[in-house]
């Protein structure tokens, strides 16, 4: 039987995601639960992987599993071996070929902000302190994401992709109160793609990118163009969606 599960992790003291040896990830973790259950060497499939320090709110996988085991309570029975800062919501019977990875149409992703002049102690875990941004303009530009582009700018060195384009089918920034949420949809997304998108996003609002910098790296190729790639705490693996 293959399983669909979708997870929800804190990924402050992980290493990320992906198996890396002794170090803890969630992937880890997750298999260590799997067998403590039912004492077999089970190896999940994860929709893509979240770098260090990055959360998930909807993150799914997929596994096989012995057809005796109901699959809609399975995730209650996985809870209760994994650590506290993993929770699997929820499982079910997907169909044979079903691929967590392979399957996947969409994922959405958010990176959080806060104005605020002093470090907010409850905020600093989950998201970026700023302050003195020009917002209107920076929803301005992030506009200029969406669309088929070539993303190649806006991507760190360090894993080899067949294809730098990508297809970004919405993306916003918006204010509640003093938190900034930015948040966007796409078919696929690059190494560091999000945070190098808010960081541009966020030099903007700083005056200290022009706008049209964004267009330009989409036509030249060239990171320098663009911002910072901001840090890991305030990005969340929101959704990944398969219809």
């Amino acid at each position: 039987m293959i399983v669909k599960a979708v997870v929800s992790y804190d990924g402050t003291l992980f290493y990320g995601w992906q198996v890396q040896g002794e170090k803890r990830t969630v992937q880890g973790e997750i298999e260590k639960a799997l067998f403590s259950l039912t004492g077999k060497n089970i190896r999940i499939t994860g929709s893509g992987r979240t770098d260090t320090g990055v959360h998930a709110l909807g993150q799914v996988f997929s596994f096989e599993i012995d057809e005796k085991i109901e699959a809609k309570r399975l995730y209650k029975a996985i809870n209760a071996y994994l650590p506290e800062d993993i929770r699997v919501l929820s499982t079910e019977k997907a169909k044979d070929d079903f691929n967590a990875r392979f399957s996947c149409k969409k994922k959405t992703y958010e990176y959080r902000f806060y104005l605020s002049e002093t470090e907010i102690p409850v905020k600093e875990r989950y998201a970026l302190k700023i302050f003195d941004v020009d917002i209107e303009k920076m929803q301005e530009s992030v506009k200029l994401f969406n669309g088929y582009h070539d993303f190649k700018a806006f991507s760190s060195s360090g894993r080899t992709v067949k294809s730098t384009e990508r297809t970004i089918f919405d993306s916003s920034l918006k204010q509640f109160e003093n938190d900034l949420i930015f948040t966007v949809t796409g078919d696929g997304f690059l190494y560091n793609m999000v945070r190098i998108m808010a960081g541009t996003l966020l030099q903007v609002g700083m005056g200290k990118l022009p706008i049209e910098n964004i267009t330009n790296a989409f036509e030249t190729g060239n990171r320098n163009l663009l911002g910072k790639t901001l840090n890991a705490k305030a990005l969340v693996l929101k959704e990944v969606i398969y219809e």
